[in-house]
């Protein structure tokens, strides 16, 4: 946000494609003839940050930005671990999510960003632009639950992760959050499983959420100010 700032007349480079479907047909006469080329970024959807202490960061966010809670993630009932927000835009559509704040193990700071492309066949064809460049991949392709996107992770040469997404979940003020836990954050609807729960010896989603949700209730209750004493 720059104070000042006007907006020029955005454009699209790629018109997405008639598609035909069981259901629709409106594409006939007309090949489909995909050019080998890397993903068409149109704009950075949103960001997840690992935090502290999430309560104190989400309260910190809404009150100075106004975000809107879509799905907030639990590790175990009552036991949040973070929440997808949105911006409040009233009656007009937002994006399920902004920003994410998750209160998870590791470094503080950015976990990722995240960057909308054109559609599925250019989020597609990105991959294998990247996979030809032997670059490294962090996750996809697959669709996520909370927020519905098509998903594709990759590290950057400097280990960053970021992602490329196309056809996620809009919604205006009106839409209620709603409560999710952490197996549907590690879930996807079809596609490559999260990194955690791959190969022959991974862990199931419900230790995972159970050892999270023990971290948690330990650090509430160190952070719990004794009786007695003033601030």
């Amino acid at each position: 946000m720059i104070a000042g700032q006007s907006l020029g007349a955005g454009s699209l480079p790629h018109a997405d494609p008639l598609r035909n479907t069981a259901a629709a047909r409106p594409r006939c006469g007309m090949p489909v003839r995909l050019e080998a080329a890397p993903a068409h970024v149109q704009r950075i959807g949103h960001a997840v940050l690992k935090v502290s202490d999430f309560r104190r960061s989400e309260k910190w966010c809404k009150d100075r930005f106004g975000f809107l809670t879509s799905d907030e993630v639990e590790a175990a009932k009552d036991v949040p671990l973070g929440a997808f927000m949105r911006c409040d835009r009233g009656d007009q559509p937002a994006d399920h999510h902004t920003l994410f704040l998750a209160q998870l193990p590791g470094k503080l700071g950015l976990l990722h960003a995240a960057f909308e492309v054109a559609n599925l066949d250019d989020l597609m064809l990105g991959h294998q632009h990247l996979r030809a460049k032997h670059r490294q991949p962090a996750w996809g392709v697959g669709r996520h639950i909370m927020g519905s996107q098509v998903f594709d992770y990759w590290k950057d040469p400097f280990g960053n992760e970021l992602e490329h997404w196309t056809d996620g979940d809009l919604f205006t003020a009106a839409d209620p959050p709603q409560k999710l836990p952490m197996s549907a954050l590690l879930a996807v609807q079809w596609g490559s499983p999260h990194p955690m729960l791959a190969g022959k010896l991974a862990p199931p989603p419900g230790l995972i959420a159970f050892i999270t949700a023990l971290q948690l209730r330990f650090k509430r209750l160190f952070r719990r100010k004794p009786k007695g004493l003033s601030s």
